[in-house]
């Protein structure tokens, strides 16, 4: 078991081979919790985002099962609407649009992102987010000062 998603793809390039070497099944954990431990990508996704017919979240999970290493996925759910989501994302047909998940990474990682960070902190409370988003978002402010 393994966090292996879009952003985290360390594993692709050893453990991946050699699993598949050994006989060996991948989990893949933390499909949504990137770039940004902790905070759903969704939270970071351009508002007028074209998504096709899958959500970002089905997308995150339709893309790391498509690597025949990963035996499974263990996706974070919280609400049964959430549970829906991603069972649904197996359900539907039709190929997923790789660039959503870019375009959420590429979103995270600018000054828009870290503007977002900052609201999460400032607010406290976020809506349909759980209440914990805010001490991740002001950890990984705070670790971006000691950085810059």
């Amino acid at each position: 078991m393994i966090p292996y998603n879009y952003h985290f793809q360390e594993a692709r390039k050893v453990l991946f081979p050699l699993c598949k070497m050994l006989d060996i099944g991948v989990i893949a954990m933390k499909p949504f919790c990137w770039p940004y431990y902790g905070i759903p990508f969704a939270h970071f996704c351009p508002t007028n985002l074209m998504t096709g017919r899958f959500t970002p979240a089905q997308t995150s999970l339709r893309w790391i099962l498509k690597f025949p290493e990963v035996s499974t996925v263990v996706p974070g759910t919280n609400t049964m609407t959430e549970l829906e989501e991603n069972l649904d994302a197996m359900n539907k047909e039709g190929k997923i649009e790789e660039g959503t998940l870019e375009k959420c990474l590429k979103m995270a990682l600018s000054h828009q992102g870290r503007e977002k960070l900052r609201e999460f902190v400032k607010r406290g409370e976020i809506a349909r987010t759980r209440a914990y988003i805010r001490g991740y978002a002001k950890k990984t402010l705070e670790g971006w000062q000691a950085y810059w």
